[in-house]
C-alpha cells in the first residue's frame, strides 16, 4: 500500500472540522496504517494526509513487541476527566 504524504502544522485542512466518515474504503485505512508504521507513529487521522473525514487508526501497545491496531469511525468522547495544554 502507498504512504500517503503528511500535511505539516500550519495546513488548513488541519484547522477545519472533520466531516463524518459517510464511507470508509478498506484501502484508505491500510494506506493509513502503512504510513503511521513508515511515519513511526502510534495513531493518524485522516485529516493528517489531507482528507477531512473523521477516521483514526491506532497502534495500542498491549504487552511488550506486542500492539492492537484499531481504526476508529466517527469517533465521540463520552468521557473526559483532568486536562492538559500542549501542541
Amino acid at each position: 500500500m502507498p504512504v500517503l504524504p503528511l500535511r505539516i502544522y500550519g495546513d488548513p485542512v488541519l484547522r477545519a472540522r472533520a466531516k463524518l466518515a459517510q464511507t470508509v474504503d478498506k484501502s484508505f485505512v491500510l494506506d493509513l496504517f502503512d504510513t503511521m508504521k513508515a511515519e513511526d507513529g502510534v495513531g493518524l487521522a485522516a485529516p493528517q494526509v489531507g482528507v477531512s473525514e473523521q477516521v483514526l487508526v491506532l497502534a495500542v501497545p498491549v504487552k511488550k513487541h506486542q500492539r492492537v491496531d484499531l481504526t476508529l469511525v466517527n469517533p465521540e468522547i463520552t468521557l473526559a476527566e483532568g486536562w492538559e495544554v500542549g501542541e
